[in-house]
């Protein structure tokens, strides 16, 4: 494959960690590369738990010093209680890794958008892709292409590439119009607002916390030395909070929760979400001018802890394989195929066994679960 000086060799859709991960990669061996995304990549996110095995995709891709100068919250470890056996701790000092994170996401992510664009990655913000059409033996001298045509607040216009990538998280934007499978094993949510704590707070312990209850589970975590997310996952035709207020009221009705929350307030307006957190693959993530990274490609329960290391290792490996395509080696397509099911099957059998082991409910949320 080749591409004119005014063309892109890919085109991404999305501005998640994912797709920006990719990008850096692609940028970093040459190719020329374009992101398109429909928000301002400032929008607010939920924070998220990574341990230190997301340290050896940061040295690969040379963001190791810039993420420990932008100094995360140190998470130590877990308070949990999941099933029969009660609370218990779990130690992040002492496991192999060492500590984890409670990420500042608009930290992370602008730390992947300053490197991409500084690769030489063209960024879109506030755009749409609103049509996608594939080109046989298109004009430009490629087997395949794809035209895109993108709007923004200022213009319109078309693009002509050789390679797109899906990045668009469990919206799957691309993948749904090329009609591809998508196997999904469960409905679950994510209802979550931030909430401000004291210094006397428990929460200043550096420790996310965990809790089973009737109709779902609670995640509790400081992201910063005043600031926390508070989220319920539950499944969307079950009873759901509708304001933030609601799940603070819910959370603290949990005699667990109402210890750490002591002390905690609301801070804003508008802060309040209901996110899809279910677990879902696509049956093919790639084709041979295709595939897709990240949520899009497979997407995990945040039970797992997944999302951020998965998201960014998916995207590193399926860059990879499209260098090596460009390089007349398109059997590496197919690698990262492999290694995408391969990781989701084993995922699937770890988060089973851990739903699995909540037997102290009869709620129609568990025995979904069993």
């Amino acid at each position: 494959m080749k591409c004119t000086n005014t063309d892109y060799h890919v085109v991404i859709v999305g501005a998640g960690v994912a797709g920006l991960t990719a990008a850096l990669v692609l940028a970093k061996h040459g190719l020329q590369v374009a992101i398109i995304e429909s928000k301002n990549t400032q929008t607010a996110k939920m924070g998220e738990c990574i341990q230190a095995s997301i340290l050896n995709t940061l040295d690969k891709l040379g963001l190791r010093k810039q993420f420990e100068h932008d100094n995360h919250f140190q998470l130590q470890g877990y308070k949990v209680h999941w099933d029969v056996h009660g609370l218990y701790e779990r130690n992040l000092l002492a496991t192999p890794s060492g500590t984890g994170w409670l990420l500042n996401r608009e930290k992370f992510d602008g730390m992947l958008v300053k490197a991409a664009r500084l690769a030489g990655v063209d960024i879109y913000c506030q755009s749409k892709l609103t049509a996608l059409d594939e080109v046989k033996n298109s004009e430009l001298g490629y087997q395949n292409s794809w035209k895109l045509d993108i709007v923004s607040s200022e213009k319109k216009w078309r693009l002509e590439v050789p390679f797109i990538v899906d990045a668009t998280g469990r919206a799957r934007n691309i993948t749904r119009q090329l009609d591809t499978v998508t196997q999904k094993s469960d409905n679950l949510v994510a209802c979550f607002c931030r909430i401000e704590h004291s210094q006397s707070s428990t929460l200043t312990n550096q420790q996310a916390v965990i809790q089973s209850s009737e109709q779902g589970w609670w995640y509790l975590a400081p992201y910063s030395a005043q600031h926390a997310s508070l989220c319920y996952f539950t499944d969307p035709d079950l009873t759901l909070p509708k304001s933030a207020e609601q799940i603070f009221n819910m959370a603290m009705q949990n005699k667990e929760l109402k210890h750490h929350l002591t002390g905690c307030a609301v801070p804003f307006e508008h802060n309040f979400k209901v996110i899809p957190a279910y677990s879902s693959c696509l049956e093919s993530c790639v084709e041979n001018n295709w595939l897709a990274v990240g949520d899009a490609a497979c997407s995990y329960d945040p039970l797992s802890s997944y999302g951020i290391t998965s998201a960014m290792g998916s995207a590193f490996y399926a860059a990879k394989a499209i260098v090596k395509t460009f390089n007349d080696q398109p059997e590496f397509m197919q690698t990262y195929q492999s290694l995408m099911k391969s990781n989701f099957k084993h995922y699937l059998t770890e988060r089973n066994a851990e739903y699995q082991k909540v037997t102290q409910f009869n709620s129609l949320f568990w025995q979904r679960r069993q």
